[in-house]
């Protein structure tokens, strides 16, 4: 019924924010790289398990994965951008990045995807989407680099719980948690 439509969609984008933090943290210890290469495996894996996917329970557990698995993208994108390009440079990289994938993803989403579902059927449409996410996992492995600073030692998980602890606290970071929790 309606309920269980709403909940298939809606359980991608709070996975997804329920991931948010733990992800912040492995970004931290494991770089981009690994970080966002691992999380696209998970999204790959959701999305083909969503091919052939059947009932309720198993529809919602693969786009729980998907929104798990695509957390780490848009930090990532601010992390690639903050450690590869000049300040100046940084917020037109990041924001053209996202522009185009975000446009990308949007003009993706309608007929193309549309027509696939007609000519290849719902289950192949996905399996195809989840092994293009495969291959985009492999390129990040291969070809992104974390930083100037990849030889550097990763903070522990103590050290990252403790800045954690400390961004919580500031006040005016309350105030947009605030905001954040409120849309």
């Amino acid at each position: 019924g309606p309920s269980d439509i709403g909940l298939i969609i809606g359980i991608m984008p709070l996975s997804s924010a329920l991931v948010q933090v733990p992800t912040g943290i492995l970004l931290d210890r494991w770089g981009v790289r690994r970080t966002l290469s691992a999380m696209a495996v998970l999204a790959a894996i959701g999305t083909i398990w969503l091919a052939l996917a059947e009932g309720v329970l198993s529809l919602t557990a693969a786009r729980a994965l998907i929104g798990a698995g695509f957390a780490a993208a848009m930090t990532s994108i601010y992390i690639v951008a903050i450690t590869n390009v000049s300040q100046q440079r940084m917020a037109l990289v990041a924001g053209t990045t996202i522009a185009v994938a975000g446009s990308a993803g949007a003009a993706l989403g309608t007929t193309p995807l549309v027509v696939a579902f007609q000519v290849l059927g719902w289950s192949t449409t996905f399996i195809l989407i989840g092994a293009l996410t495969l291959a985009a996992a492999l390129l990040v492995r291969n070809f992104v680099k974390d930083g100037p600073d990849e030889t550097g030692t990763p903070e522990t998980l103590a050290d990252s719980l403790r800045v954690l602890k400390d961004l919580v606290q500031h006040r005016e970071l309350q105030r947009c948690l605030v905001m954040a929790f409120c849309f």
